[in-house]
């Protein structure tokens, strides 16, 4: 899924339990390696009627190469011409509530107690 120079997040449906050490194949910049790492952490991510899928973050051993070379992708080009979203209205439109009479003073002091009692 993830991969640094010093480890990697993976999925599987191996159990596999932290301190466990295991060898890796890494294809990288450099070929492919075989890499001793140990597993950091691991845990349920899904559950299937046939399979239990677990992430494990694997932490290596050594440092290895995992850049990858070749051609930077280029973002998409954002016109200076978007689409802004609309502004918020000056006034009330038609579909907008509006409440014409206060609270008094008892029926604001009965919903302070209320909500305090709900927090």
């Amino acid at each position: 899924m993830e991969a640094s120079n010093w480890g990697a997040l993976v999925e599987t449906t191996d159990r596999l339990l932290p301190g466990r050490h295991l060898d890796v194949h890494i294809v990288s910049a450099e070929g492919r390696q075989l890499v001793r790492c140990r597993v950091a952490r691991a845990f349920v991510v899904k559950l299937a009627g046939d399979a239990v899928h677990y992430h494990a973050a694997l932490s290596f051993d050594r440092i290895v190469n995992v850049r990858v070379e070749g051609y930077a992708v280029p973002a998409p080009a954002l016109g200076s011409a978007a689409e802004r979203g609309m502004a918020y209205p000056d006034r009330a439109s038609s579909g907008d509530i509006e409440f014409a009479e206060s609270l008094s003073s008892e029926e604001n002091t009965a919903s302070a107690i209320v909500a305090s009692r709900l927090v």
